[in-house]
Parts: structure tokens; C-alpha cells; sequence
């Protein structure tokens, strides 16, 4: 007795490819959304274990926060002159190879592309923050599309040395002051809604950078952010961008030690930007990226007003016009 075996016929195989299509169009999306959600998790506790090591570093200190700058031995502010300063992470342009032996100190040649230079984990650990935060991972998103050694950004206007821009667009000449109102945990009115960090946007060449003297590196492509994050509160102008990694929001963390997800007020133009990344050069700062701030009118207000948010009359003690623009928390 003969046993016969029966195939599938090419409509069935069409079926079962049709079938395999459709649950694959279904899952890819979550399997993906479960990455992203992940990876905004992990995010979020990088985020939050830098602001611990900075509240932490400023309760040693007696309240004095963390500069924001990059470098800690040029420090350009034109009232305080050269002078070392508590940088969170220390990048030294000028000085990027201080052993000679061509690879770098402070910027190291990228794993991913050997014409692209990143901060090395010697500019990390010879930061402040280090003692606090001793991981070099904890620096990095894994949200960051970009090969880089730093994915986050501390608040320009904190600190003792705050960001040369705003010593020289606020505190000299608006306060005209050699102190920076916002030096001390105790002079925040409102540490629940000052930023502390936020990934960040930005990438450049290497002799952008003042006082740069970068020999064979003259002109490289660079991946890094470069001083503090800052927005202007007074003007709806962006100096520095935050990171474009997702196109619903970003996360941010606060000098309380809250980090929250924001999401963007205007999505469709920040999707525009991050679909098409065509920022132009800021006239008066050749390193930094800027986007008119009424391209998203409702996320430059919120980035304007956490900042140094409740300080106008610190800043300015003798203009009382311009203290009321101040922003206060959102």
C-alpha cells in the first residue's frame, strides 16, 4: 500500500509569506519602541547620576556648583581674565597632546571614523565631576547616534566660571558684577526647574575652537559640545541646540536632582530638524548651532526659562526693566 505525500501548493506558500509580512510589519514597530524605550530609561539614569555627582560635589563645596565649561585652565571671561577654573570635564584644545606621542590627550581619533576626533576618557576623568560620577559610560547617551565620548551638556549660567557668553552678555555687562549670581546651590531660587544637563546638539571642526593649535589635526571634524549649554532667557535665540535624538521629546535633569522627559511643544518642526539637521552657524559664535527661536516658538520659551530661572533682579540689580524678562520657572 503506497502513501502518498502532499505539498503546499504556491497559493499556500503566498499565503504563509503574506501572513510572516504582516506580523513582521506588526512586531518590528514594538520591538523597536521597546529599544527606544529602553534606551530613554537608561538615559534618564545617566542623567540622574550626574546630577547627584554635582549636588554632591557642591554640598563639599559649601554650595559652590560646577562650572559648566570644558576647559579647565583656559578660562575666558572678560572680567576674570585666564584663570583655572572648576571644570566638569576637562577638554583642553590647545593643549590636546601633551605626551607627544600623537594620539592625544583630550581628543582621541573616533573607534568609527579615524578623521573624526572625540573627548578621550582622560578629558572625562580629569573633570570635577569624576570623583562623583567615576564611569566614563554614565557620560554617554545610548540614545547618541554619534561616535562620541560625551553625550551631555551641564548648565552654562551655574558656577563659579559660568559659560564665557554669558559672563560677557550678563554678568559683566548687564550686572556688572565679577561674581556670577548663580555660583552657589543657595542662590537658586528655584532649583526644581534649573536645568542641570541635557544632551546636546552640536558638532564642528577642531580649529573653530579658539587658541587651538592642532598641528596635524588642523581642521578635523570634531564630536563634541564645547563649554555649558546655554539659551538666551532675554532673546528667543538658541546658542546651543539640545540633542535631536528623538522626535518627541528629550530628557532633562534638574538642580533638585529631578530628570523628566520634555516633550517638544512643537514636534512637527522639530521633526523638520531632525529629519533634514541643516543648522547654520551662529554669526557671533562660529562653534555653536542656532535655529531661530520662533521656529519652535513654545520649546525656546521653555528652554529660555530654565536656565536661571527667578534671578532676573540678581543679574540685574540696577535695570529693573530688564529683570522683569527675566524668565521665572515655567
Amino acid at each position: 500500500m503506497s502513501r502518498s505525500t502532499r505539498a503546499f501548493t504556491i497559493i499556500e506558500l503566498l499565503v504563509v509569506i503574506a501572513v510572516i509580512g504582516v506580523l513582521s510589519s506588526i512586531l518590528l514597530p514594538a520591538v523597536s519602541n521597546v529599544r527606544r524605550t529602553a534606551a530613554r530609561t537608561q538615559d534618564q539614569s545617566n542623567q540622574r547620576q550626574l546630577v547627584l555627582g554635582a549636588i554632591n560635589y557642591a554640598d563639599t563645596r559649601k554650595g559652590q556648583i560646577m562650572s559648566g565649561n570644558t576647559q579647565r585652565d583656559a578660562y575666558f571671561g572678560s572680567e576674570q581674565g585666564n584663570q583655572t577654573c572648576d571644570a566638569w570635564v576637562n577638554a583642553q584644545p590647545e593643549n590636546y597632546d601633551l605626551d607627544g606621542d600623537g594620539l592625544g590627550d583630550y581628543f582621541i581619533p573616533s573607534d568609527d571614523d579615524e578623521d573624526l576626533l572625540v573627548e578621550s576618557p582622560f578629558a572625562i576623568e580629569e573633570g570635577v565631576l569624576f570623583p562623583y560620577v567615576n564611569n566614563a559610560d554614565i557620560y554617554v547617551s545610548p540614545q547618541d547616534p554619534f561616535a562620541r565620548g560625551r553625550s551631555y551638556s551641564f548648565n552654562g549660567y551655574l558656577g563659579k566660571w559660568p559659560d564665557s557668553y554669558v559672563f560677557e552678555q550678563v554678568v559683566t555687562n548687564a550686572a556688572d558684577k565679577r561674581r556670577n549670581p548663580a555660583a552657589r546651590l543657595a542662590n537658586l531660587p528655584n532649583p526644581q526647574c534649573t536645568m542641570a544637563f541635557v544632551g546636546e546638539e552640536q558638532r564642528g571642526t577642531l580649529s573653530a575652537l579658539a587658541g587651538v593649535s592642532a598641528g596635524g589635526w588642523g581642521g578635523s571634524e570634531v564630536s563634541f559640545n564645547w563649554k555649558g549649554y546655554i539659551v538666551d532667557p532675554l532673546n528667543r535665540v538658541w546658542i546651543d541646540l539640545p540633542a535631536l535624538w528623538n522626535p518627541d521629546g528629550v530628557n532633562i535633569s534638574y538642580m533638585d536632582g529631578r530628570v523628566d522627559y520634555y516633550t517638544w511643544q512643537n514636534p512637527g518642526a522639530v521633526k523638520r530638524l531632525l529629519k533634514t539637521r541643516l543648522f547654520t552657524s551662529n554669526p557671533e559664535d562660529d562653534t555653536n548651532n542656532w535655529v531661530p527661536g520662533d521656529a519652535i516658538p513654545e520649546d525656546t520659551d521653555y528652554f529660555r526659562s530654565i536656565m536661571a530661572p527667578g534671578l532676573g533682579n540678581a543679574f540685574f540689580p540696577a535695570n529693573q526693566d530688564l529683570a522683569n524678562l527675566w524668565p521665572v520657572c515655567p
